[in-house]
């Protein structure tokens, strides 16, 4: 009789719980792109930043559990938070286009000519 941890461990396949996660973990990465992805345009600076050092800080504290979906959880988390971070450098270091005025820019483009008043 072998040892049931090196019989599964040779296994070329996965289990349908490995495939699910795997499912779920390709899901929330996407959704936190997404997220961070809106964090970056309406946020100020240094906030994905922030919020990406929480996430990883959050997942090095959960996968310490010894349970295998509290490490998944943890996991998935370190992941998307140093997804975060990575962005939110990229965030703090780039170099924003300042935000048009949308009054202004409704009134007058500065490829067309100015508005004939009425009557004239």
């Amino acid at each position: 009789m072998g040892d049931g941890l090196n019989e599964r461990s040779k296994l070329s396949f996965m289990d349908t719980t490995g495939k699910v996660y795997i499912a779920i973990t390709v899901i929330v990465l996407i959704g936190m792109i997404v997220a961070f992805w809106f964090i970056s345009r309406s946020a100020p600076r240094g906030t994905l930043l922030i919020v990406g050092i929480i996430l990883w800080v959050v997942g090095q504290q959960v996968s310490g559990i010894a349970d295998r979906e509290m490490r998944f959880l943890g996991g998935v988390c370190a992941l998307a938070g140093f997804m975060g971070v990575l962005l939110g450098l990229f965030d703090v270091f780039r170099k924003k286009k300042p935000a048009r005025d949308s009054v202004a820019t409704s009134r007058h483009d500065s490829n067309e000519p100015p508005l004939i008043p009425p009557g004239l």
